[in-house]
């Protein structure tokens, strides 16, 4: 990550630029612990990993349409 950031921090910053930029997490935690600290933004997707190409897709499709509907 650029500057020693973390995932979250990246968002945020990217955020301020982008407001409806769509955000998908992919995690090596279980979901539980992601969601666990309870500074994770439940409208971002959250993708745990391993993870099939189907996953993935699935999830960008999920990310995408939810900003679009917003």
């Amino acid at each position: 990550m650029p500057g020693g950031m973390d995932g979250r921090q990246l968002v945020r910053n990217a955020l301020r630029l982008w407001p409806s930029l769509s955000v998908l997490f992919a995690s090596g935690y279980a979901e539980r612990a992601v969601f666990g600290r309870g500074d994770f933004d439940q409208s971002y997707q959250l993708l745990t990993k391993p993870y099939r190409i189907e996953g993935l897709a699935t999830a960008i499709h999920s990310s995408l349409s939810s900003r679009i509907a917003e």
